[in-house]
């Protein structure tokens, strides 16, 4: 088993334990609402970047910040969770296996490597073992390690890329393709054992861990005494004989795991977690999830197999937890987020998987004995009172998660985690996808807002707006690498694809303001007059007619140069009243309509002069028009110079007036035919003889004569 024997190591796990178990008994149990309990003399605070557990006697790591945004898709492959930053000066290049196992020759060295590099073929020898640890630093840069394969009973311990570290540092590393089959206790994909102060961060493994004895983890197989797990994941298949996880197989002594996740199974006969299999001695587990399924037969848990003295805050799983063999025992444990917590504090977690036991299951926790469960929610409790049970609909909710955060650690959206919260910094479904950029740029004249120019993966909803400055309009988008569905609206919405895109909002000056004028500067008939005058503000008009006009014209002139008129021309006249809409539509699209009623006489052989009907007889087809004396004083007292009888339809007119009607009176008397029109002045017409004169019109000629 296991051969440290350290005396510091064991001093620090009494007294760590003692303290944490201290704190369980004295308040954990009353810590509903709560998200911070302290432990030795310092307040851990779920929220703060240096959560953990602390004593003022012991001089414990820094830990890395891992609270501000990190995002998914960072490294040379974008399978990476956190930003690389470029390799610390004086650090060695590694580019192939050679360079790799030369590591082993100087084990407190720095190291980066420069490329990827392929360890198909030779079995690979794990760096550093228990008499010689590796104590030094490897920066892969994003780079990954493919195809290491360790198989046999070789190596009976400390099996992985790195079988043994002490106060070493290993980093934005990737191992994929990964084949480990071994008989060695702590086996990992990164490491197999790492203690004191040392810090695993930035890695994922997507190969197959599998071993026969116990600590086994897709990153990591132990994580013991003061050393962290941060920003990694698995995606690889873990199996083992007990204290199975798909990060760690076992994490103890004021040791943590924080912005993890695993996807893939992880099998235990003993204790097996999706996280951790087995935690102990003030370990903590921060904002981890886990997708998994885990199998475990004494006690299986989303997140922890086991805990004792252990926190776990904001975590969740979606993953289902089963046991490992049909006939199930009293021993086997099965939880949520933990399987067996034994004085443990677990707050602000939840879990919608299902957990596959008969007994001793529960939807957060399968045992505690005792530990407290504070802000902990779950779809189904199994009769279990640890937590608190919702509707599917409740953990779709905000509302409903009493004690999250959700401004810095939580969020929730029906795009993601199927509408489940999620973490802000492992925000699920693109935790080992690519990302593409957008680009946004916006022309001069307008702003866009809505989706930065940033990292993106593929099936992300990108929504923007345009909104063009004063004086400017919006035009249109211009694209790259994406079909927008209208691209001349301001507002659109698409999905980013597997590509990088870049869009630009184009603007254009905001043509002058267009005239509103709609008036008309005239308006004329060409029959009958307009009553009242024209006047452009006056948009109602009446005409009267004789019968014998059919049809008449209509002209109308817009004031402003860029306003049309329409319905215009020549229109038939039916008799009685005809209504007509001349309408002027201005340059800006303003309209105004002027009504014109024309209305013409019935059959009954009547002109209408200045507004008074006359009767007339038809002799021979020769109009025989005979108004009276005082009709005559109407006529000429109504008109202005002229008296016009419109008699267009006629071709003769024979006129009857009293010579004498005219004395001092100097106006124009015409009168139209179907030939044209004549007039005759009414000063030829007088004189004082009293009689009457004749008025006769024939081919456009007019004529008069006394007859009596």
């Amino acid at each position: 088993m296991k051969k440290i024997n350290h005396a510091a190591s064991k001093i620090v796990a009494l007294t760590m334990t003692v303290i944490f178990l201290l704190s369980i008994s004295s308040g954990l149990t009353a810590m509903a609402g709560e998200t911070s309990v302290t432990l030795g003399s310092r307040q851990v605070d779920s929220g703060s970047v240096e959560q953990g557990v602390y004593t003022d006697s012991e001089n414990l790591p820094a830990i890395i910040p891992t609270d501000a945004p990190l995002g998914m898709g960072y490294g040379l492959n974008g399978k990476f969770i956190a930003p690389i930053t470029p390799p610390e000066a004086g650090a060695i290049p590694i580019s192939n296996r050679a360079e790799l196992e030369a590591i082993k020759n100087n084990l407190s060295g720095s190291y980066y490597l420069a490329a990827n590099i392929d360890l198909s073929g030779a079995e690979w020898v794990p760096i550093g073992n228990y008499n010689n640890p590796f104590n030094g630093i490897l920066d892969g840069q994003g780079h990954v390690i493919s195809n290491l394969t360790s198989t046999g009973d070789k190596y009976k311990e400390y099996n992985g890329l790195f079988g043994y570290v002490v106060s070493g540092m290993i980093k934005n590393i990737g191992v994929e393709d990964t084949y480990i089959d071994v008989p060695s206790y702590c086996t990992g994909g990164i490491c197999g054992y790492s203690n004191n102060n040392s810090f695993i961060s930035n890695c994922y493994n997507t190969g197959t861990i599998t071993s026969s004895t116990s600590f086994v983890g897709g990153i990591c197989g132990w994580n013991d005494t003061m050393s962290s797990v941060s920003n990694c994941y698995n995606a690889g298949t873990v199996t083992s004989s007990s204290d199975c996880g798909g990060i760690c197989g076992r994490s103890d002594i004021m040791s943590s795991i924080s912005n993890c996740y695993n996807t893939g199974m992880v099998t235990s006969i003993g204790s097996g977690g999706g996280i951790c299999g087995w935690n102990d001695n003030g370990f903590f587990v921060k904002n981890c999830y886990n997708t998994g399924t885990v199998t475990s037969f004494s006690s299986g848990g989303g997140i922890c197999g086991g805990c004792d003295a252990c926190l776990v805050v904001n975590c969740y799983n979606t993953g289902t937890i089963t046991s490992y063999h049909s006939t199930e025992g009293i021993y086997s444990m099965m939880g949520g987020i933990c399987g067996l917590a034994r004085s443990c504090a677990i707050s602000n977690c939840y879990n919608t998987g299902t957990v596959n036991i008969s007994t001793s299951r529960g939807g957060i926790c399968g045992d505690i004995n005792p530990s407290s469960v504070s802000n902990s929610y779950c779809l189904d409790l199994y009769g279990n009172p640890f937590g608190i049970q919702l509707t599917n609909v409740q953990m779709q909710d905000q509302a409903s998660f009493v004690g999250f955060d959700f401004s810095t650690v939580w969020g929730i959206s029906p795009n993601f985690n199927n509408g489940y919260p999620y973490l802000q910094n492992l925000r699920p479904g693109q935790s080992i996808s690519i990302n593409y950029t957008l680009n946004i740029t916006s022309g001069t004249g307008g702003t866009i807002s809505g989706s930065p120019s940033a990292q993106y993966a593929a099936g992300e909803q990108i929504t923007l707006t345009a909104t063009a400055d004063s004086g400017y309009l919006f035009d249109s988008w211009t694209t790259t690498g994406v079909t927008l569905a209208d691209i001349n609206a301001p507002s659109i919405t698409f999905t980013m694809p597997a590509n990088s895109v870049t869009l630009t909002a184009n603007f254009i000056p905001q043509p002058p303001e267009l005239s509103g004028d709609a008036t008309l500067s005239s308006l004329a008939v060409s029959a009958g007059t307009l009553n009242p005058t024209f006047d452009p503000n006056t948009i109602s008009y009446a005409v009267t007619v004789g019968n014998n006009i059919s049809s008449i014209d209509i002209t109308a002139t817009a004031n402003h140069a860029k306003a049309t008129v329409a319905a215009t021309g020549t229109k038939a006249l039916a008799i009685g009243a005809n209504s007509f809409n001349v309408k002027v539509i201005a340059e800006n699209g303003a309209t105004k309509t002027y009504t014109i009623i024309v209305t013409r006489a019935a059959n009954n052989n009547i002109v209408t002069v200045n507004g008074i009907a006359i009767n007339y007889t038809m002799v021979n087809g020769i109009v025989v028009l005979q108004p009276s004396q005082k009709q005559m004083s109407a006529i000429l007292n109504a008109s202005g110079s002229n008296i016009v009888f419109d008699l267009s339809g006629q071709n003769a007119v024979d006129l009857y007036v009293g010579a004498g009607w005219f004395k001092n009176i100097d106006k124009t008397i015409t009168i139209i035919t179907s030939g044209g029109s004549a007039s005759v002045k009414t000063k030829s017409l007088w004189n004082n003889s009293g009689k009457t004169r004749l008025v006769t019109v024939r081919n456009n000629n007019i004529d008069f004569k006394n007859i009596l």
